[in-house]
């Protein structure tokens, strides 16, 4: 099953309006659940013509769809693993969870300190996700977990650490 198209027999509800989150607060509403709580896809017929012919709109128009429970009872006991974990390293943060495919969670973080998080090498990143495959393994076999780390470096930062625009994508100055 493809996360693009509503399995068989499942509601699904269709709302237009100018942007996908209006868009989905509807669709939830009148599925009766809370949008995190969806599945969606972008009506790609709304915007071609009888003739196929593209058109220009001021509106999406969305097909939205209910998670199955394994999906969310995964995203939200990752989610919350993940919070406490962040809590007894003392840090601040946020993490959100998303399912990306029928076998993957993707938990995404947002730390005041991220490179405490992270370790020398991702060496403390690598452990906490070590941990949360052991211990979510258990829990929800075959689904896989996945730590993103927001990058809050600027531009700045970047160059000072020798990552500047005179560089190529292997690192190496591209005068050489």
């Amino acid at each position: 099953m493809s996360l693009n198209t509503p399995p068989e027999g499942v509601e699904t509800a269709t709302a237009e309006a100018p942007h996908v989150s209006t868009a989905l607060a509807s669709c939830a509403e009148e599925l009766g659940v809370d949008a995190a709580s969806l599945h969606w896809t972008l009506d790609k017929s709304h915007f071609r013509s009888e003739q196929g012919l593209v058109l220009a709109q001021d509106t999406v128009r969305i097909i939205a769809w209910k998670r199955d429970e394994k999906e969310l009872a995964a995203c939200n006991a990752g989610k919350e693993w993940l919070a406490e974990v962040i809590a007894g390293m003392d840090l601040t943060g946020t993490v959100t969870a998303k399912m990306t495919s029928s076998d993957k969670v993707v938990l995404g973080v947002d730390v005041d300190n991220a490179a405490r998080f992270i370790g020398r090498k991702g060496s403390t990143l690598q452990g906490v996700s070590d941990l949360l495959a052991e211990t979510m393994g258990e829990q929800f076999p075959g689904i896989n977990f996945h730590i993103s780390v927001a990058d809050k470096r600027s531009d700045n930062d970047g160059e000072r650490r020798g990552r500047g625009r005179d560089r190529d994508d292997r690192g190496r100055g591209r005068g050489r």
